[in-house]
């Protein structure tokens, strides 16, 4: 399934921030291209003008606002769930580190 790697606590990065709909009024804070994101909520749509397109998912995020206001409306905004992909945070390698804490051969001669 396509939105299984969704979920409250999962960190994504946005990868298609085509909003061009919505840049202006509401929302008023849109996901940025490359932006690293941390899920609050995720949600499937039920129709209608705000509750999202029926088979789609939606996610909120810690970092922005799920409740805005623009122009005297108020509205709770969800994010399609296919505009981003689940964080890939690469794994520190231990040698490396320890490599730094080796004396070299040129200050043990010294």
């Amino acid at each position: 399934m396509a939105n299984s790697w969704a979920a409250p606590g999962v960190r994504c990065v946005c990868v298609d921030d085509g909003w061009e709909e919505l840049r202006c009024g509401l929302p008023n804070r849109i996901p940025m291209m490359g932006e690293v994101l941390t899920i609050k909520h995720v949600k499937p749509g039920s129709g209608g003008v705000l509750g999202g397109d029926i088979g789609h998912v939606y996610l909120s995020f810690w970092e922005i606002d799920e409740v805005q206001t623009a122009g005297g409306i108020t509205a709770s905004i969800g994010w399609i769930s296919t505009q981003f992909e689940p964080l890939v945070e690469q794994q520190t390698d231990i040698s490396t580190l320890t490599a730094l804490l080796q004396p070299t051969r040129e200050l043990a001669d010294v």
